[in-house]
């Protein structure tokens, strides 16, 4: 079986992800009896290891979940998910209700065996700040397709999508008092997924679209060296630019509280 041996998942929120009646160690230990048909007592050594190697005493393998803290809990799930020494590691929102301490120790554990163990990392996530610092490439999705894609620093600093700029914006920035008091915010829902909007789904949000986003759907195009966005502000074949939005752009996005 794929799932666990082949790829494995942390899931979003680990006290709803863990079995609130059994031991942690119990919980990590069955897919290893399960796809690496290993004895009780294999299954057991390998367990504490596993703790170990995530920061935690293997001790802890005898405690049920609610007796762990929210960010001891996040660990067991990822030592639950190096149990079959997988390939590749999906993360779903892994530092959801931490604390930011808890947070970066959680996410410098992440990066240190993605390293360590040469492992793939898809991380899913609708902190922009995080998947800079963590990921290699980023991937921004709205109404389920990828709207804008290319190096994760360079997509959350620039962003040439309207989409991806309006979550870069969301965070406040260190040394700029004006971002405290004018947050950016997006009028409007999320599509339903039953009827996405027709043209470009964002359009109906977009504070830069024109007719012809209510019309014409945008793909994927080259805006920069290894990066690509479906927007039609985006010139088709665009070698560079992007990192400035167009006259008409600037004024509209000026005017946005």
């Amino acid at each position: 079986a794929v799932r666990w041996a082949g790829a494995s998942i942390v899931f979003q929120g680990a006290m709803h992800s863990l079995n609130a009646v059994h031991r942690v160690g119990d919980q990590i230990a069955e897919p290893i009896l399960l796809h690496r048909k290993e004895t009780a007592a294999g299954a057991r050594r390998k367990t504490g290891e596993l703790l170990e190697q995530v920061g935690l005493p293997a001790a802890r393998a005898g405690a049920y979940p609610h007796e762990l803290s929210g960010g001891q809990r996040q660990r067991v799930m990822i030592a639950m998910a190096l149990a079959c020494d997988p390939r590749l590691i999906v993360a779903d929102e892994p530092t959801t209700a931490l604390d930011v301490m808890v947070q970066a120790q959680i996410l410098r554990l992440i990066q240190r065996l993605v390293s360590e163990q040469d492992l793939g990392l898809v991380m899913i996530s609708h902190d922009l700040a995080v998947l800079a610092d963590t990921c290699d490439r980023l991937a921004v999705m709205y109404a389920g397709r990828v709207v804008e894609e290319g190096p994760a620093r360079q997509v959350y600093e620039d962003a040439r999508h309207p989409y991806g700029r309006a979550l870069s914006e969301a965070f406040p920035r260190i040394g700029d008092p004006a971002s405290r008091f004018a947050p950016r915010g997006l009028p409007g829902d999320p599509p339903d997924p039953a009827a996405v909007p027709s043209g470009c789904a964002f359009h109906p949000r977009c504070p830069v679209a024109l007719d012809v986003c209510a019309t014409q759907d945008q793909v994927l195009r080259e805006a920069g060296a290894g990066r690509r966005a479906a927007c039609v502000h985006v010139p088709e074949g665009a070698a560079s630019g992007g990192a400035a939005a167009t006259e008409d752009e600037a004024e509209v996005r000026s005017g946005t509280a």
